[in-house]
């Protein structure tokens, strides 16, 4: 649809890949809510390691939700070849989960994953405000 320069093919696959990718993402999340645990025994005999993983699953939850747009969004900008936009929600990005990595000493492991949930959170919301800008500007095709 970008190669074409066709506005309404491009809106027509960007609402058909954000729901299918958000119902994937759902999906992911929901299976490591209710079987966590269960994926995390195939992965490891060792109890104390399950026990230790078992801490953590709730980030396994939260993430696929929260990186999903940036992973979706990084495939529009791709295929556009603006790797500068890119770049730019990368430093954006970058600061917010180096902030966040400040949290570390008091959350533990926790924070690290925040910090994570914050870098992916800031990569899809800096490219959203991005394409939103071109889009209503009619720059995205120039």
């Amino acid at each position: 649809a970008y190669g074409a320069r066709d506005g309404s093919q491009l809106l027509e696959v960007w609402r058909a890949a954000c729901r299918q990718s958000g119902m994937v993402a759902l999906a992911f999340a929901l299976i490591y809510s209710l079987a966590g645990e269960y994926i995390i025994a195939l992965l490891t005999s060792l109890p104390s390691l399950q026990q230790l993983a078992d801490r953590y699953l709730i980030w396994q939850a939260i993430l696929p939700v929260v990186g999903v747009w940036c992973y979706l969004l990084d495939g529009m900008f791709i295929g556009a070849t603006r790797g500068a936009e890119m770049r730019n929600s990368m430093a954006v990005a970058a600061a917010g989960f180096a902030v966040t990595l400040l949290s570390v000493p008091l959350l533990g492991n926790h924070g690290l994953w925040l910090a994570l949930a914050v870098f992916l959170a800031l990569r899809g919301l800096s490219l959203a405000l991005i394409w939103r800008r071109h889009w209503r500007h009619g720059t995205w095709f120039s």
